[in-house]
């Protein structure tokens, strides 16, 4: 049986040739690769637990390549000497002289368990150490670079460095572009999977299974401040003795631009407006009666001919709604109107963009030294990350640091950032017609706009309206008829 090792092939040798002496048959291997005996006891692992807990009639001993490639705990092996006790197992150990069978041997046994714990203790200590001191330096210390980056030999000495990935770095500037448009998150996945771009590790698993982008990756990536080239260790930034965060790569945007990304995320999260899967119009589609967003509904019924779906719009029911709240319009006419709307009353004007102005002189330097400052007292009072003598002096350290670093910056003349906007160089009509209707809605929520739609119950009548989110008026009215026995769409 195999454990995690750097040489899979030698243990099955050996115990191969083990079982050829004694003239053993050997029915079946466990080999739990990358599974720790210091993190996993016996039965936690997977091909050996399934082994020991489900398929134990099939064997008559179980034969390890040595005794921590088992246990690395006295207590694991007491689980694994009364699990074969108790179910008349063998327990061997191809290259460590111990027999079970009798009190010495189980005694030498636990004592080889110790020293297997201890020195598992000892590596981890060491790594640990060096994790530390790595996490300090521009060296990587292990993992997959953060996405946009890759690894390379450090050119000023030993061990790796990150570098720019020029592939992937292209397609995070893509998605921070699209991003301080407006796009969500779900829509930046959907048009790089559209694009066929492999997500981060890769397009499929170690088992075959497809990967694809979701709008967690997206966030997790455009979140990060890895994209600015720093080092990030559990999620948050490693800062340096100055106690700003420490910088290891070329950013992959200039900080600007991270301006204007934070602040459309932000922006975003912070809008009205609800994203729903199916749903392209969410959002923008109110109902006529209550002004209430009117949703995306879909009914199968049966009929003579066969299934038919209808899909249609209208608000969720509630008692104390005006009375003729209720009727729906059905998802075409929903789309004609719209459009036929919208492009009357707006389709002729310049579209706008929003566009980040940064601030004068040092302003961006300043808001970056006091979120290092309110950081870092968030690690220290509410994260609880400052707890020995050397932490708090560390603390202090920096905290001074930046402490005068804020009030250098303080002193220069500042001009706060903010948003203006700017022509598109292009109509609303002229946007409306290259982009799918998820966008259309996207361009009518920009210009402040809503579809107000409605019909009365049992009724042909259907009415329908621009609204200006700014001022509520309707800036243009009609009232259709159409025919719902005939299942007809209106007529303009």
């Amino acid at each position: 049986m195999t454990e995690a090792t750097t040489s899979p092939e030698r243990q099955r040798e050996i115990i191969t040739r083990w079982a050829a002496f004694r003239q053993d048959e050997i029915i079946g291997w466990a080999e739990d690769l990358d599974v720790s005996a210091t993190t996993y006891g016996p039965m936690a692992r997977p091909e050996l637990g399934d082994w020991l807990q489900r398929r134990s009639d099939e064997f008559d001993a179980v034969v390890f390549w040595k005794l921590d490639r088992a246990v690395r705990s006295a207590s694991d092996l007491s689980e694994l000497i009364r699990w074969a006790k108790d179910n008349r197992k063998g327990l061997v150990f191809a290259e460590d002289a111990l027999d079970l069978d009798t009190p010495t041997g189980e005694a030498m046994a636990y004592i080889s368990a110790v020293f297997a714990h201890l020195e598992s203790v000892r590596i981890s200590e060491r790594v640990t150490s060096a994790q530390s001191y790595l996490r300090s330096t521009n060296r990587r210390a292990s993992g997959y670079a953060p996405y946009g980056y890759r690894t390379v030999d450090n050119p000023d000495g030993r061990g790796r460095v990150l570098a720019v990935d020029p592939d992937t770095s292209a397609i995070v500037r893509q998605m921070v572009a699209r991003a301080i448009e407006g796009a969500s998150m779900g829509a930046i996945a959907r048009e790089l999977n559209a694009q066929g771009v492999a997500p981060p590790r890769g397009a499929t698993a170690k088992d075959g299974t497809p990967r694809y982008w979701g709008r967690e990756v997206v966030a997790g990536i455009l979140r990060s401040p890895a994209i600015l080239g720093q080092k990030i260790h559990k999620g948050r930034p490693v800062r340096g003795d100055d106690g700003l965060p420490l910088v290891v790569a070329p950013p992959l945007i200039d900080h600007d631009t991270h301006q204007q990304l934070k602040a459309a995320i932000a922006a975003r999260a912070g809008s009205r407006r609800r994203t729903h899967e199916g749903d392209p119009l969410v959002g923008v589609v109110e109902c006529w009666h209550c002004g209430r967003p009117a949703y995306r509904h879909a009914a199968t019924r049966r009929l003579a001919s066969g299934p038919k779906t209808y899909v249609t719009y209208r608000c969720k029911p509630r008692t104390d709604g005006p009375p003729n709240c209720g009727g729906s319009v059905d998802e075409d006419t929903v789309k004609s109107l719209l459009e036929w709307q919208f492009l009357d009353v707006a389709g002729g004007l310049e579209r706008k963009i929003r566009r980040f102005i940064p601030g004068e002189d040092h302003t961006a330097e300043l808001e970056r030294v006091k979120a290092s400052i309110t950081d870092l007292r968030t690690a220290r009072y509410q994260r609880a990350e400052f707890t020995t003598a050397d932490d708090v002096a560390e603390y202090d350290r920096m905290m001074e640091a930046l402490l005068a670093e804020r009030e250098r910056l303080s002193e220069l003349p500042q001009r706060p950032s903010g948003w203006v906007l700017e022509p598109a160089g292009e109509t609303y009509a002229e946007a409306w017609q290259r982009s799918d209707w998820a966008q259309r809605a996207q361009l009518v929520s920009d210009a402040g706009l809503r579809l107000r739609v409605g019909s009365e119950p049992r009724s042909n009548v259907l009415y329908a309206s621009m609204v200006s989110m700014d001022t509520q008026a309707a800036l243009r009215t009609s009232e259709q008829r159409w025919n719902r026995d005939r299942d007809e769409r209106v007529s303009r």
